[in-house]
């Protein structure tokens, strides 16, 4: 998961600590799979082809735990966008492609 929304930190009663993206892959007759769905007319970059994902709110985040609120909000796009359920403990996380000290 990564929090890309640095915009938020600056609003402390924002309802969103940031976004989260689920990249689901299936594996059939040996081949890897990724799970991707076309975005709706009414989102950002409609059309475009995206993988599951969404906002993270703040009430999702247990203890302001960016990662778990990550891994609830993913669950929760998955199954909005691809109904496909899976638990929160069924996800594994992604490095990051930026560096920490490099987030802005």
């Amino acid at each position: 998961f990564h929090q890309n929304f640095s915009w938020l930190a600056l609003m402390p009663s924002s309802r969103y600590k940031g976004s989260c993206g689920i990249y689901v892959f299936v594996v059939s007759e040996g081949v890897p799979w990724l799970l991707v769905h076309r975005r709706s007319d009414h989102v950002s970059d409609a059309g475009t082809i995206a993988s599951p994902g969404g906002r993270v709110e703040r009430k999702l985040c247990t203890h302001d735990d960016f990662e778990v609120g990550a891994r609830a909000a993913a669950v929760k796009e998955l199954r909005e966008e691809a109904g496909l359920e899976l638990s929160p403990d069924d996800l594994s996380v992604l490095p990051s492609a930026i560096p920490d000290d490099q987030e802005h």
